[in-house]
């Protein structure tokens, strides 16, 4: 029973399921527009499907293990997969001329990129508390502080993870704070060194 629960815990906060509705919330609290946001929802869930398409080919060609891609070196590939993607969705907002904060969400990608490569060469950092914790830090920016207390959920996810045995203590713990500090990091430098206003 506890096993069937965390496993279900980990498929809905799995990061695609965090990574589809960012872009809609993200360009509607900036804008007010439910059109614009939709567009640019539509757009971005193109992209972010690609990457979930690779990871299945990948898992049935036997390239990952699992959906998770939960071993540390089969990571690398899953990484520059979705660095290539991001870079085309980039080149997509360079022609279409998308909203400023979508460029700030793809910057954030690259640099959570950077950063969780640099991270698994020592250890397998949880992806999923990291989206998760990031998820809800733009969230307590965009649309109020009280949405910080969702992050109380953070334990429950890193429960399912350890118990599915997809991340020890240690790494569910790091992805967490991982997110969060990346995030936050991304948001001092917007506001205190490029003075961008924050809604």
């Amino acid at each position: 029973m506890k096993l069937t629960l965390a496993r279900l815990i980990s498929s809905v906060t799995n990061p695609i399921v965090f990574l589809l509705p960012l872009p809609y919330l993200l360009v509607f609290r900036v804008t007010g527009d439910d059109g614009l946001a939709l567009k640019w929802f539509f757009f971005s869930t193109a992209f972010i499907s690609v990457v979930g398409m690779f990871v299945l080919y990948a898992v049935h060609r036997k390239i990952f293990t699992d959906f998770d891609v939960s071993r540390r070196n089969q990571r690398h590939l899953l990484f520059a997969v979705v660095g290539a993607v991001s870079f085309v969705y980039l080149l997509g907002l360079i022609f279409l001329q998308g909203p400023p904060v979508l460029y700030i969400a793809i910057a954030c990608i690259f640099i959570s990129i950077f950063v969780f490569s640099i991270i698994n060469i020592f250890l397998k950092a949880s992806i999923h508390l990291a989206t998760f914790s990031a998820f809800v830090f733009i969230l307590a920016v965009m649309y109020g502080e009280r949405l910080l207390l969702l992050l109380l959920l953070m334990p429950v996810i890193a429960w399912s993870r350890v118990q599915t045995k997809r991340h020890s203590i240690d790494e569910a713990t790091i992805g967490g704070f991982a997110g969060v500090l990346l995030t936050l990091g991304m948001y001092i430098v917007l506001k205190y060194v490029f003075h961008l206003s924050m809604p």
